[in-house]
């Protein structure tokens, strides 16, 4: 009972996680081209600012990947992804060079039957296909279309060049070569050895039979075609967003396994392989490639902190004291409009806008007025995808002077100084406008970095 619940409860998170994928980015390996995608009625609407919510799945697709070639790993994640590298015995790909490489010229003096010509090509035939496909095998620098269809064509006509008289595949078996049956290749490999003396010769020396097929070269250049044409030449790596902004960093590295096979071709020093990059086990922990995304999360309250310059103004509110005469206390309106310099706190919804909206409250300090606090409280908005400039207008609350008791305006009074005047200071309301920029801006949303040593 216990293990029905818990597969219940992970098939219905699954289902869930499914559901909530709302985020797709494809990331293509070889152009460095970004795309996002929103999923929207089971259908993926492309988005030129991606945003996601909190517990959305984001899904990444890196496009052009060949497994076979890279690995990669994924910053701040417990669990590096699984390898797709084929797993298949490098001992026939050893044996295969070491002998067929290395007598081919061993087989044209050797072979003296009725079809020497025959044998020649077929030798040849066999250790240049392989090293075609195995260069395509390993290789980052093709699209995978390009890398499928090349295989392909070398592979058909290979399969056109070795048809005899004793055996022919069927066209069709050649226009798909993947439909090849086992029995279709053992047959065409009995008919290989019998039209060549030298094959023969090579079959009794290895033991080469249907029960010890896998070593059989043949058969080793199919099991290559077929690594190729299974290959989705992509990678899927999905994680669930939380509460803050996403920063993702996939770094591309050569794979181990890679690095070992091609080290052992170059080692045989085979001429068909010169094409093959040197490399060497170190390389293995090197990052060949970086591509960091940078998500904004959207939904909830954001809070910055901002400072600039504010624009206050109260009217006829603010005044200015004089002594008319020399005796007569007087007063005049002061209506300029006070620059200040302020700190502003700012709140407003996260959204993958290059306009939000919000509001703000701060304080300012007049520039040459007495140090004294200048109160506002208003609505924002907020330019930009990184968030960086701010503007807002609203009530501020500005220090004013007014008379203390024992002074009114248009009395005489002798011998006094404005300053020996007693004032004291009240606040009242009026209307500002600020511009500010944020302390700490956000970075834009989407790709934010990428680098190759290649």
């Amino acid at each position: 009972m216990k293990k029905i619940t818990f597969l219940t409860s992970l098939l219905l998170m699954s289902i869930s996680l499914s559901m909530a994928q709302n985020l797709v980015i494809k990331y293509d390996l070889l152009s460095k081209n970004t795309e996002f995608y929103r999923l929207k009625h089971n259908k993926l609407i492309k988005v030129k600012r991606p945003y996601v919510k909190e517990n959305e799945v984001v899904k990444v697709e890196v496009l052009n990947y060949n497994s076979n070639y890279w690995t990669v790993e994924v910053k701040k994640t417990e669990t590096a992804p699984t390898s797709m590298e084929s797993t298949n015995n490098f001992d026939a790909l050893t044996s295969f060079f070491s002998v067929y490489g290395k007598f081919i010229s061993t087989v044209s003096a050797a072979t003296k039957g009725d079809s020497p010509q025959m044998c020649d090509e077929n030798t040849i035939l066999l250790n240049t296909v392989y090293a075609k496909l195995f260069e395509l095998k390993y290789n980052s620098k093709l699209p995978i279309d390009t890398i499928k269809a090349r295989s392909k064509a070398i592979y058909q006509q290979f399969l056109t060049s070795v048809n005899t008289d004793i055996y022919k595949l069927p066209a069709m078996n050649i226009a798909e070569p993947s439909t090849i049956k086992p029995e279709q290749m053992f047959a065409l490999s009995d008919a290989m050895n019998k039209a060549c003396p030298y094959n023969q010769m090579y079959a009794m020396a290895k033991g080469v039979s249907k029960i010890k097929s896998k070593n059989d070269p043949l058969f080793a250049i199919h099991r290559l075609y077929n690594e190729i044409e299974t290959n989705d030449y992509s990678y899927q790596y999905s994680l669930l967003s939380g509460t803050k902004d996403i920063r993702l960093n996939l770094n591309f590295k050569r794979s181990p396994l890679m690095i070992e096979n091609v080290a052992k071709v170059n080692n045989i020093g085979d001429e068909e392989m010169g094409d093959l990059e040197e490399i060497d086990s170190a390389s293995a922990s090197k990052v060949i490639s970086t591509e960091m995304f940078s998500i904004p999360l959207s939904g909830g309250i954001q809070i910055s902190n901002s400072m600039g310059l504010s624009f206050s103004y109260i009217g006829t509110q603010r005044k200015e004291y004089f002594f008319r005469n020399d005796s007569i206390l007087s007063e005049n309106n002061d209506t300029r409009i006070v620059p200040l310099v302020n700190s502003m706190l700012n709140f407003y919804q996260r959204t993958n806008s290059s306009l939000k909206f919000g509001g703000s409250v701060g304080v300012g300090v007049a520039v040459q007025e007495k140090l004294q606090m200048h109160y506002m409280f208003g609505l924002s908005c907020i330019i930009g995808q990184t968030e960086r400039v701010i503007l807002s207008t609203g009530l501020v609350l500005s220090p004013v002077e007014r008379l203390a008791k024992g002074y009114q305006v248009n009395e005489i009074y002798l011998n006094k100084e404005i300053d020996d005047v007693s004032v004291k200071t009240i606040y009242l309301p009026g209307y500002y406008f600020s511009i500010s920029f944020a302390l700490s801006g956000k970075k834009p949303s989407g790709s934010g970095s990428s680098s190759s040593d290649d």
